[in-house]
C-alpha cells in the first residue's frame, strides 16, 4: 500500500535527458519531505455500491471522475432508486422523475435542476462508451435517497 511509503525508503527518479533515467532511493529527512508532499488521489482498491442494500447491475462500470465524483449509469441509479428515467439525444438532456422529484441534466454541463430550481455542482453528467454517466450523489440524493460512505469496507449505500 501507499501508506507504507512513510516507513520505508523510497523510490524516485532523477531524469537528465530524455534517455538517461537513473533511480535514485531517497532516505531520511528526504523520504520524510516527499512523503510530506505526496498526495494520493485515487487507489485501485474495489469500492462496492448498494442500492437499498443489492448491488445494481450495469452496462457500464461506474468510475471515479477527475473531480473525485463517483459517476454511475444513468439508468443503473435512475430505475434502481424507483425513477423514470427520458435521454433526450437531440438536446443531450437527461430527466429523471420520482414523485415529485424532477431531475434534470445536461451532458457537460455543471448545472443541473432540480425540481424546477437551477443548481451548480462540481462535476458534470458525460457519455462513456456510449452509456450516459451521471454523478451518483447528486442522482441520489435528488431523487430523496441518504447516500452514506463506509470507509471501512469502501461500499457506498443509497437507501429510498
Amino acid at each position: 500500500r501507499l501508506l507504507l511509503f512513510y516507513h520505508l525508503p523510497c523510490l524516485i527518479s532523477s531524469v537528465k535527458h530524455r534517455n538517461d533515467y537513473q533511480p535514485t532511493i531517497a532516505k531520511g529527512e528526504d523520504a520524510e519531505r516527499i512523503y510530506q508532499r505526496t498526495k494520493v488521489v485515487h487507489t485501485q482498491e474495489q469500492t462496492t455500491i448498494k442500492v437499498n442494500g443489492q448491488i445494481p447491475p450495469t452496462k457500464i462500470p461506474y468510475f471515479i471522475n477527475k473531480e473525485g465524483r463517483t459517476m454511475i449509469g444513468l439508468r443503473a441509479i435512475g430505475e434502481n432508486l424507483g425513477a423514470t428515467v427520458d435521454w433526450d439525444g437531440s438536446a443531450q438532456v437527461v430527466t429523471l422523475i420520482k414523485g415529485a422529484n424532477i431531475i434534470k441534466l445536461i451532458i457537460g454541463q455543471t448545472q443541473y435542476i432540480l425540481n424546477g430550481q437551477p443548481f451548480l455542482m462540481d462535476t458534470q453528467a458525460t457519455i462513456r462508451e456510449g452509456r450516459t454517466m451521471v454523478p451518483l450523489r447528486v442522482v441520489s440524493e435528488g431523487l430523496g435517497a441518504k447516500v452514506a460512505w463506509d470507509d471501512l469496507t469502501r461500499t457506498i449505500s443509497i437507501a429510498s
